[in-house]
């Protein structure tokens, strides 16, 4: 996802307030790999677009809410799906 400069600056500003340096920091942390189980949990292990069940990867549809993101915040993809969504941003 490419994100503006505003939005760069935000989602940085947030990662610092919940105690992270970096989005990666973020993605590797119990807090997040608790929140994407969640989201399989809630969602269903099935991937949105082509609905393998394999290689499951939660994606993020904003950071507006991150830290405390609501499901509607999410995507369940397979990683083919979710690479392709990156490329296709």
């Amino acid at each position: 996802m490419d994100l503006s400069d505003k939005e760069k600056e935000n989602l940085n500003r947030v990662l610092q307030r919940l105690g992270f340096k970096t989005y990666l920091d973020f993605l590797f942390s119990d807090i997040w790999i608790d929140k994407a189980k969640a989201v399989l949990d809630a969602k269903g292990r099935e991937c949105e677009k082509c609905h393998q069940t394999k290689c499951l990867q939660v994606h993020h549809k904003t950071y507006e809410h991150l830290g405390s993101e609501p499901l509607r915040d999410f995507s369940v993809l397979c990683r083919k799906c979710h690479k392709e969504l990156h490329n296709i941003l």
